[in-house]
């Protein structure tokens, strides 16, 4: 397990909702006041993963913790704003299903919802767009309208 500090709301959202044996924490605080728990380096390798720029482990797991409340609720799930992202990025379909390693029918399906995407096609798409998970689901012009998205980086 590994070793890392996060504030006490964080600890309390992590110990709600990771299964019992997969986080450990100790009683004593660090100088900061934060709590120090332990994780499976997997579930730290996906935190890292969802970090966003600037962003402490603390930031994520409560973001995280915000989205499971949300999709609880009525709403619908949260979109990856692909044809958006595109755009923004200046690729036509073509760049992005070349840059991507698929079909430009493939893309324009991906983009109209008439096709459900794997997770493995999210992450290459993310990769040729990119994008961490954190703002592929993310309005581009609106990367805070969410409350779960993290601030755009100064050169996105």
């Amino acid at each position: 397990m590994i070793r890392i500090a996060v504030s006490q709301a964080a600890f309390e959202a992590i110990a709600a909702t990771l299964p019992l044996g997969s986080v450990g924490y100790e009683a004593q605080l660090d100088e900061k006041g934060e709590r120090l728990i332990w994780l499976e380096p997997h579930v730290l390798n996906k935190l890292r993963f969802l970090r966003g720029p600037g962003e402490s482990y603390s930031d994520v797991i409560l973001r995280i913790a915000k989205q499971e409340v949300w999709r609880v609720t009525d709403e619908p799930p949260p979109r990856p704003y692909l044809r958006e992202w595109r755009e923004a990025r200046g690729m036509t379909q073509q760049a992005l299903a070349d840059a991507a390693g698929l079909t430009v029918s493939d893309v324009a399906r991906y983009e109209t919802g008439r096709a459900g995407m794997k997770m493995e096609v999210q992450f290459v798409l993310m990769h040729a767009l990119d994008l961490t998970p954190a703002y592929f689901f993310c309005h581009p012009d609106e990367p805070n309208g969410w409350t779960s998205c993290p601030p755009l980086p100064p050169n996105a």
